[in-house]
């Protein structure tokens, strides 16, 4: 069943219910955009609004392989991206797609990790490592050379914002707070609490958080708003409508009803149960349904569109996550299957006009296994 591979049950197996509206901040007048998931084809017209595309290469390297990437960030003409099954982090850049090793180090020392959760790169190009088993974050220099650890609760985000801040997302609706920022020097200075009980079933990949101007946007389970935490505490930025594919308060039960996990999701089947991999630049807010559509918020207008559903062949260019960074850089990490056997055809009979797409077949022999979609959000 859908999502099913995406849901942690502990030995419970049922669910305690959680009422988003009782557990999250609110706001006097909460600002609503409509998304429609089912619309046809967006004019590409319509999304060079907003994204500007320099680039397709492939992502090659002579000994290395990285057959999948679980998170790519972007910063400048750096690229980073984690390989969970691995356990390490790699590096290429927009120029050359040149894959290159950063970090392997599982283990158990303090300069270790048990399993990287998440990661982020500060503005002085440092890695954080998110480690919820061992309830740590660690820090490395750009070249890898372990600095330091933060204790950390359990979760599933980490974001790092310019000046030395970060934000975990825990994810764990029983304890005090949803998400928590720290100073540089590791103190805890706001969060967002939570209320009600955790449920015993979780969503493993529902907690997402990115930095923004200011401070951090983040998103909960079962709930289809973003939320911003800065100084002065959280409050909603906007609630995504999603039609008959929303949340309602029927589809929850109400606290402490017992409910098989089996039966709730095929009662939600079709309903966009989170929001995830999160990222921000220049006012528009990226992020991804459970049910993989690619989203794009621009909070100067209030409207959303689905970058997924975009016109050929630019929907199969904006089918995975977009990763930005605070100067507008993007990027999308795309299969070589869907650029080769998908994206390449199209071109070759439908040529787009822009050279950065166009010439991308040139390279079809290469042997990639990824390949990295560049460009910025334009002001």
């Amino acid at each position: 069943m859908r999502r099913l591979a995406r849901i942690l049950t502990p030995c419970s197996v049922f669910l305690l219910a959680l009422l988003s509206a009782s557990c999250r901040p609110e706001t006097a007048e909460e600002k609503v955009s409509t998304v429609q998931l089912e619309e046809g084809r967006i004019p590409w017209d319509t999304l060079a609004r907003h994204l500007h595309i320099t680039g397709l290469i492939p992502v090659v390297s002579d000994s290395l392989f990285l057959a999948h990437c679980d998170k790519a960030v972007i910063r400048g003409t750096e690229v980073y991206l984690l390989d969970a099954v691995q356990q390490a982090l790699f590096r290429t850049d927009t120029r050359t797609g040149r894959l290159r090793p950063l970090l392997h180090a599982p283990g158990r020392s303090r300069a270790e990790y048990l399993s990287i959760t998440d990661f982020d790169v500060d503005s002085s190009g440092r890695l954080l490592v998110y480690d919820s088993d061992s309830r740590k974050v660690n820090r490395y220099s750009p070249s890898g050379r372990y600095l330091g650890s933060l204790p950390a609760r359990p979760g599933t985000a980490l974001a790092a914002a310019p000046g030395g801040q970060l934000a975990l997302h825990t994810n764990r609706l029983l304890q005090d707070t949803l998400v928590i920022a720290y100073d540089s020097t590791g103190t805890p200075c706001a969060s967002a609490p939570t209320g009600g009980e955790e449920p015993p079933l979780t969503l493993e990949a529902s907690g997402s958080i990115a930095a923004m101007p200011g401070g951090f946007v983040y998103a909960a389970p079962f709930d289809c708003r973003l939320f911003f935490l800065g100084p002065e505490g959280s409050r909603s930025l906007v609630r995504l409508d999603f039609g008959a594919r929303s949340l309602s308060a029927t589809d929850l039960p109400s606290p402490g009803s017992r409910v098989d996990p089996t039966e709730f999701l095929k009662n939600t089947e079709g309903k966009v149960l989170y929001l995830h991999n999160l990222s921000a630049s220049r006012g528009r807010i990226f992020c991804s349904t459970d049910g993989a559509d690619q989203l794009m918020y621009d909070s100067r207008t209030g409207r959303t569109l689905v970058l997924s559903r975009a016109e050929s062949p630019y929907h199969i260019l904006f089918s995975a996550p977009l990763a930005t960074d605070a100067a507008g850089n993007f990027c999308v990490l795309l299969s070589d299957n869907n650029v080769r056997h998908g994206l390449f055809p199209l071109l070759e009979h439908r040529p787009t006009g822009e050279p950065a797409l166009d010439s991308a077949p040139d390279r079809k022999d290469s042997p990639a296994t990824l390949w990295l979609l560049t460009g910025q959000v334009l002001p």
